[in-house]
């Protein structure tokens, strides 16, 4: 039987690291997911949109589904015609595929919206998840999911409103939960506005620095833990309380 911890993970707990100049930065202890769970269920409050930066396969998308089960109203944007890891979880869980969809439409609370077109039709897609967005605006009280920011906003060129949800779908009590691999290319106001940052193991040096510039006063501590957190764990950060911990769902 797999040990729930690591050498590696056990390591890691109130490990310091000294970095240039003296500073001392300690990494937090691991918790159990059902303990991280249960603080996301009292403190996560709807309009606090929530950022998980992440590799591929570094078990992003399996925490956003369990995190996603705290909200009544969900919309998964599906940007791929065909995806069994991402729909297929999904799907086991309820979530009812829809190529047309509109969010006065309550017949289901969970949702993974996939426009007709896919990826060989640019421009029938980027109006479909417009109009979705929109919609969801005006409407309100949808937390929206995108497994990978990037895709809708450089590829579906839809930057402009994406950052016009980031600034002011809070206020209509719209939440959005985004992903991406590649932190540094992700709109600004991805990290600007988002409240709870959940980051794994990040190779890349710039992707490692926009992660975490915007954690205040844990910005060093995810930036150093995010080079050595062992797989599939993460850093969990909240930018208004500096509330921080570390985790693995499912253990």
């Amino acid at each position: 039987m797999t040990p729930i911890r690591t050498p590696t993970s056990e390591g890691l707990d109130r490990r310091q690291i000294v970095r240039r100049g003296g500073e001392v930065v300690t990494i937090p202890p691991a918790r159990p997911w059902a303990d991280v769970y249960r603080t996301l269920e009292k403190q996560w409050h709807v309009g606090q949109h929530v950022a998980l930066l992440a590799r591929t396969r570094s078990g992003k998308t399996t925490a956003a589904r369990a995190i996603l089960g705290i909200r009544d109203w969900v919309v998964v944007f599906g940007t791929k015609p065909r995806d069994v890891e991402l729909y297929g979880g999904f799907e086991r869980e309820g979530y009812v595929i829809k190529d047309s969809w509109h969010p006065t439409d309550l017949d289901a609370r969970r949702v993974i919206f996939r426009p007709k077109g896919g990826l060989a039709d640019v421009a029938s897609q980027r109006k479909a998840f417009e109009a979705a967005l929109e919609e969801i605006y005006e409407v309100g009280g949808w937390t929206i999911y995108i497994d990978e920011i990037l895709v809708l906003a450089r590829d579906l060129g839809m930057d402009r409103i994406i950052n016009r949800l980031y600034t002011q779908a809070a206020s209509n009590n719209v939440t959005l939960v985004a992903g991406s691999q590649r932190p540094r290319g992700a709109p600004l106001n991805m990290f600007e506005q988002s409240e709870w940052f959940f980051l794994w193991r990040i190779a890349d040096l710039e992707d490692r620095q926009r992660a975490s510039e915007f954690l205040g006063p844990n910005r060093w501590m995810a930036f150093e833990a995010t080079m050595i957190l062992p797989r599939y764990e993460f850093v969990l950060c909240n930018v208004a309380t500096d509330y921080a911990t570390r985790s693995k769902v499912g253990t």
